[in-house]
């Protein structure tokens, strides 16, 4: 159970801040809560955006894949990577209920 966490509740990136390239991040997350997060509350990308003061992802080929589901979370966001084109994020979503 991840709750009132200041930032992001569940962060998931192929690639962290910088050069980072060539990562394969393969994610099965699956029956947890993570709600009332003051970000969104499972996140994911294919090369991470920025953390100021650090700064996003410039590297390529980071791969996020994998599945999110069955969680209780309201918001769940995937997206490919920013920084650099081609960092990607396949990620299966399903069944995720939003918070009570």
């Amino acid at each position: 159970m991840v709750e009132d966490s200041t930032g992001e509740g569940i962060s998931l990136a192929a690639g962290a801040d910088g050069r980072a390239s060539a990562n394969i991040l393969d994610i099965w997350v699956a029956h947890n809560t993570v709600c009332h997060n003051a970000g969104t509350d499972i996140s994911g990308e294919g090369g991470t955006s920025a953390h100021p003061p650090l700064p996003p992802n410039l590297g390529t080929g980071n791969l996020l894949e994998g599945r999110i589901f069955e969680n209780t979370a309201t918001t769940v966001g995937v997206q490919d990577g920013a920084g650099t084109p081609g960092n990607q994020a396949n990620v299966t979503q399903f069944n995720n209920v939003p918070c009570p």
